[in-house]
């Protein structure tokens, strides 16, 4: 046996020898007066005792840390844990001249890190594990010591939500011109839900987007001013953007995306289109020394609002909640100055603050068991955390909100659709399918469409041929198309009742008036939209299309 070894089974065997547990033939006990032949032999039989001891042990430390749950890293700013509701914050300690990272929990209940080293109240007590501890120099208003002392002794009133969603709907008209009402209520129920944004499985991001000077980075501003934890992203280099997002728990700000940095506009898009769902993590190499290059993955789940002028990628912005915003020459609201000593901001984060504590429990109910019928896929996504809160503060408030969201994705829908290839191929395969079935090459739709897709003249086999590609995989991966070859071209076999079942699953029913109603009652005026690209012979069609392309424009 090493040395090691020998060490070990003493020190077993010292345990055992308190308990007079092991002993020779003779009942001696092992290690006195044996010769030295003997305590060659005994000494591996003690070596087996001893592995066997051992194995035990580690079976049982095995088993009890099974039992115990996994605990992944959260942030320390905001979360639920422990069958309570909690949100950071950072004491300072006068005397010792140091920052003591603290959670405070949904009754009063506050944990404290005294020191990292020697007492983590946070970890050991409350048993939340985070990697990193608040970074409050990010952020420029924190919910007030005095607002968590009166939470704490209990003297902070009860809240209602309808309060709350008033007060900032009225600030919100006061400072900022909508063309539409209901944006204003969306705005509030969206400032309101990024307290609670833990509950959510996902969050869409806000995107305004508009002209210089119709008041974007004047709605940023007061997003800044009521939102949980919130910072622009302008103060964030892209090196820190995710331990800062993990940290803080904040609502991200950007303020004329267009003028950020290429580094930084990398990130801010990466943030929107992966972190928009709880789980969404980035994987990045990270460490010091030994750890050099270690793999970690940040959480970078947290809500975020952007506003610019020229559009944002089509899949960044399916992540979105898109606001369009127009100038207004109203002086009463634009020549209004947003002051930063306005007592009404301080007071209503904070109440804010209090309000997610005390109605965290309501909320969650109500998202669990929200059904929205006229939502589905990533639509729904983007609108379950504003509608949530829509319907906390009540069913008027819910449907005004859920009316203004749907003609919005309308909206959006439709300025989508004019270089929409897989659109440009349904429609086609609807207007030329006139009987019950027919063959299709991929090849001529290329070139009935080549007015729709080709750029410029320089571009035109380009633009066809990559048209050809992309329409030759949409038809493929439908499996009710079949697909057969005929004199050395790849056609597919497409039934009237099989198109007309895609174009329904896809939504352009529409867009698209289908020449075989599915149904006896006559369709609505939104599934009757005339044909909006081809057929030029028809005027009205024609019509219709110039109109479009106008409100696309």
């Amino acid at each position: 046996m090493t040395e090691s070894w020998e060490k070990k089974v003493k020190k077993m065997l010292e345990e055992d020898l308190k308990n007079k547990t092991i002993t020779n033939e003779n009942g001696d006990l092992l290690l006195k007066g044996v010769k030295d032949e003997v305590k060659i032999v005994k000494g591996k039989e003690l070596e087996k005792k001893a592995r066997v001891l051992i194995q035990d042990k580690k079976e049982k430390k095995i088993d009890e840390l099974l039992k115990k749950p996994k605990n992944p890293f959260k942030s320390m700013a905001i979360g639920e844990h422990g069958g309570h509701y909690y949100i950071g914050t950072m004491l300072y300690d006068e005397v010792k001249k140091r920052k003591c990272p603290a959670v405070v929990l949904d009754d009063g209940t506050c944990f404290v890190c005294w020191s990292e080293e020697l007492s983590n109240e946070i970890k050991e007590e409350f048993n939340l594990n985070y990697r990193f501890e608040l970074f409050d120099d990010c952020i420029d208003n924190l919910w007030s010591n005095q607002s968590i002392l009166d939470f704490r002794n209990g003297v902070t009133p009860e809240l209602d939500f309808k309060e709350m969603f008033e007060k900032i709907k009225n600030k919100n008209k006061e400072l900022i011109y909508h063309v539409d009402d209901r944006i204003h209520s969306y705005i509030s129920c969206d400032i309101i839900s990024n307290y609670f944004y833990p509950l959510f499985n996902a969050k869409g991001r806000t995107y305004f987007q508009a002209e210089f000077g119709s008041g974007k980075s004047r709605q940023s501003l007061i997003y800044q001013k009521l939102s949980f934890n919130s910072l622009f992203a302008s103060n964030i280099s892209p090196a820190s953007f995710e331990r800062v997002i993990e940290s803080t728990g904040g609502t991200i700000i950007v303020d004329n995306f267009d003028n950020c940095n290429e580094d930084l506009k990398r990130a801010i898009l990466q943030c929107i289109e992966v972190y928009y769902k709880k789980g969404g993590k980035n994987i990045k190499a990270d460490g010091q020394g030994k750890v050099k290059n270690k793999p970690i993955a940040f959480n970078g789940y947290s809500p975020l609002v952007i506003n610019n002028i020229i559009g944002l990628p089509e899949v960044t912005e399916s992540r979105c909640n898109k606001i369009q915003m127009l100038r207004t020459d109203k002086k009463n609201i634009v020549d209004i100055k947003i002051k930063d000593d306005d007592p009404f901001w301080n007071l209503t984060k904070d109440n804010l603050h209090v309000l997610a504590l005390q109605r965290w429990k309501e909320v969650k109910e109500i998202y669990q068991n929200l059904e929205i019928p006229e939502l589905s896929a990533r639509d729904l996504e983007r609108a379950e955390a504003v509608l949530t809160i829509a319907k906390a503060i009540g069913e008027e408030t819910y449907r005004e909100v859920l009316d203004f969201l749907l003609e919005n994705n309308e909206q959006q829908s439709i300025r989508e659709l004019h270089d929409d290839w897989e659109f440009i191929v349904y429609e086609y395969l609807n207007e030329s399918l006139q009987e019950e079935e027919k063959d299709f090459k991929v090849k001529d739709i290329a070139e009935a469409v080549a007015h729709k897709i080709i750029k410029s003249d320089s571009t035109a086999k380009k633009d066809k041929d990559g048209f050809s590609r992309f329409a030759g995989k949409v038809l493929g991966n439908v499996g009710i198309f079949k697909k057969k070859t005929i004199h050395g071209w790849v056609h597919y076999h497409i039934k009237r009742k099989d198109l007309t079942k895609m174009i329904q699953i896809k939504k352009f029913d529409k867009y698209i008036t289908l020449p075989h109603p599915t149904s006896p009652t006559p369709p609505n005026n939104t599934h009757n939209t005339p044909n909006i690209w081809n057929n030029k012979n028809n005027e009205e069609n024609e019509e219709d299309k110039i109109g479009l392309k106008k409100k696309i424009n």
